[in-house]
């Protein structure tokens, strides 16, 4: 998939979002969709969730929806007060033993400096910070993550740690690359 720059997005965004909330028709958001390439309808698909609050409930996220999926009148209930983050299913990385792990990526990122890491060593971090007691803000902005994702992922790396190591065998971060 090729880069598409955020910022040529929001005013896709922007029209979806006036389209979908009342100023078109299925066909209009269909046509609408049709007209962009796969990687701008991915790409679109991150922007648009970024733009989403999870902690919102789901009653006042779709409240308004005055039809289901299939263009049926229906909505959800507006007292349904579970947020869109308690209905997210959790997804549970596997461990990614043997993975090589740039050893200056864990140093700058435990200090709260930005670094573009992989997945491998964003784990890598948040598993540091669990043993060395960083705080998850300085881990926050070190992976530019939001900071209930980091808390979330401590806390389930402290679980995983404790309950007997990082997933993988011989515990520890394996192929440290200098």
């Amino acid at each position: 998939m090729s880069k598409v720059p955020v910022e040529s997005l929001i005013p896709l965004a922007a029209r979806l979002i006036v389209l979908v909330h009342g100023e078109g028709g299925r066909s209009d958001i269909g046509e609408f969709l049709a007209g962009l390439s796969d990687d701008e309808r991915w790409a679109l698909l991150v922007v648009l969730a970024a733009m989403v609050n999870p902690d919102r409930s789901l009653g006042a996220a779709l409240g308004w929806v005055a039809w289901d999926e299939r263009g049926d009148p229906g909505a959800l209930g507006l007292a349904d007060t579970r947020t869109i983050r308690d209905v997210a299913p959790d997804v549970e990385a596997e461990p990614s033993c043997g993975e090589l792990i740039d050893s200056e990526v864990l140093r700058r990122a435990l200090v709260g400096e930005f670094v573009d890491a992989s997945d491998s060593e964003k784990r890598a971090v948040i598993e540091a910070a669990v043993r060395e007691g960083v705080e998850p803000v300085v881990v926050s902005r070190g992976l530019g993550l939001g900071l209930k994702c980091v808390q979330k992922q401590i806390e389930r790396a402290r679980v995983r740690l404790t309950n007997g190591g990082t997933g993988c065998e011989n515990a520890g971060v394996q192929g440290v690359a200098s």
